[in-house]
C-alpha cells in the first residue's frame, strides 16, 4: 500500500531501496531484483517494485534505473536486466503498458484525423469556389 514515504516523485528512498525518486519518476514492477549493496538490505531479501525515471516519446516507454545513467526502452511484456553498473545485482524490471506509465501525458491524435480534416477543409474550399 503506498504511503507518503513510498510516492515515487516525492517519498523517502530510505523506505524503498533502489529507486530513482523525482517528478518523472513512476513505479515499475521488479522481479528478484536485488541490491548489490547489500549493508542496506538483508542479504536474503528481494526488493519488490521500484521507482525509475520514465520518459514517454512517440508512443514508446523509456526507463532509467539507479545506478545506471542510460536509458532503455522498456516495450510492453517485456523486462530490462540491471546492467553490471546498476545498483541492483541480479533479477529484472518488467516492462508496464504505456497507458499505465505515462497517463499524465496528453494521448497523441492519430494520424487519420488530420488528414480528415485536410479533406474537409478542401471540400469546403471546393464548394466556396463554385
Amino acid at each position: 500500500k503506498a504511503t507518503a514515504a513510498t510516492v515515487c516523485e516525492n517519498g523517502s528512498e530510505a523506505h524503498m531501496p533502489g529507486s530513482l525518486l523525482g517528478n518523472t519518476s513512476r513505479c515499475l514492477k521488479g522481479d528478484a531484483l536485488r541490491l548489490r549493496d547489500v549493508a542496506t538490505i538483508d542479504i536474503h531479501s528481494i526488493i519488490g517494485d521500484i521507482c525509475a525515471n520514465v520518459k514517454c516519446e512517440g508512443g514508446k516507454v523509456s526507463v532509467q534505473y539507479k545506478g545506471d545513467d542510460h536509458w532503455y526502452e522498456c516495450k510492453e511484456g517485456s523486462s530490462i536486466s540491471p546492467s553490471v553498473t546498476s545498483a541492483f545485482s541480479s533479477g529484472r524490471i518488467v516492462c508496464s503498458p504505456y497507458s499505465e506509465v505515462c497517463m499524465d501525458l496528453p494521448i497523441e491524435p492519430p494520424p487519420t484525423e488530420a488528414v480528415v480534416m485536410e479533406e474537409e477543409v478542401y471540400n469546403v474550399t471546393a464548394s466556396i469556389n463554385e
